[in-house]
């Protein structure tokens, strides 16, 4: 195969351990109203295990589904007269607003730093390939001064995208083959679109993420970013990385 080229990364618990802040962050919302709680918990939240070209659970899909239970059990604390609909879109700001500042604070994946830097420092084009909503997106990857080390990001917008999308836009961009490219993230959804876009896929078992094992093809398994950068390193064909490494 030729020298690897460019690398698309999943962003949740592939760069930022965010799924737990995440999800604790949809708890807090919930538990404001009567039953949130438990109407929270018959609603599907984890993108990873979507297959590609499927909907994506969503903040708003999520945030939206909650405001229609609670108003169907008559939990309406908004203006007279408010609807599911704006009771919804309410929700969302709350969770939007919260989560931004527990995510531009919240912990990297071991190594997401240096790799990055590392691999941009050699040419390696670097993108992001996320289900998390573009702006706020573009947001926590300014926060944590990771910008200038992409050639993209890409997140959830209003148009319909999927994974596989992504990963072909970011080829094109480049103007390489799939086989120059590797995917790397550490859901069922990553790693079936990068099966059926063609690249090399690295799955992440990063701490307190995912510990699922992946039905389509998987060229290694790591437990961090200093794992993913050792064997980027190799297929890219450049230097080490220099500096602390995972030794357990």
């Amino acid at each position: 195969m030729p020298p690897l080229r460019c690398v698309s990364f999943d962003f949740d618990d592939t760069l930022l351990l965010s799924e737990k802040c995440k999800a604790s962050t949809f708890d807090v919302i919930a538990a404001r109203y009567e039953d949130g709680p438990q109407i929270l918990a018959a609603i599907p939240r984890d993108a990873r295990d979507i297959a590609p070209g499927q909907p994506v659970p969503t903040r708003h899909t999520i945030c939206h589904a909650l405001a229609a239970g609670l108003h169907a059990r008559g939990v309406r604390p908004g203006p007279e007269g408010e609807n599911p609909e704006a009771f919804g879109t309410r929700l969302c700001d709350e969770f939007s607003q919260l989560v931004q500042q527990r995510l531009c604070e919240a912990e990297e994946v071991s190594g997401a730093d240096a790799v990055l830097r590392h691999l941009s420092s050699h040419g390696i084009a670097c993108y992001v390939n996320s289900a998390t909503p573009q702006e706020p997106l573009d947001a926590i990857v300014r926060a944590r001064g990771w910008h200038d080390l992409f050639a993209g990001v890409y997140g959830a917008t209003g148009s319909p995208t999927t994974k596989v999308d992504n990963l072909t836009k970011a080829a094109e961009r480049q103007g390489i083959r799939p086989d120059e490219l590797v995917h790397v993230g550490d859901g069922e959804n990553d790693n079936l679109a990068a099966e059926a876009f063609g690249c090399r896929f690295i799955g992440v078992h990063a701490e307190g993420g995912s510990t699922r094992t992946f039905k389509a093809p998987v060229h290694e398994l790591v437990a961090d970013m200093w794992e993913a950068g050792r064997i980027l390193c190799e297929l890219a064909e450049i230097a080490p990385l220099d500096g602390a490494r995972r030794t357990s």
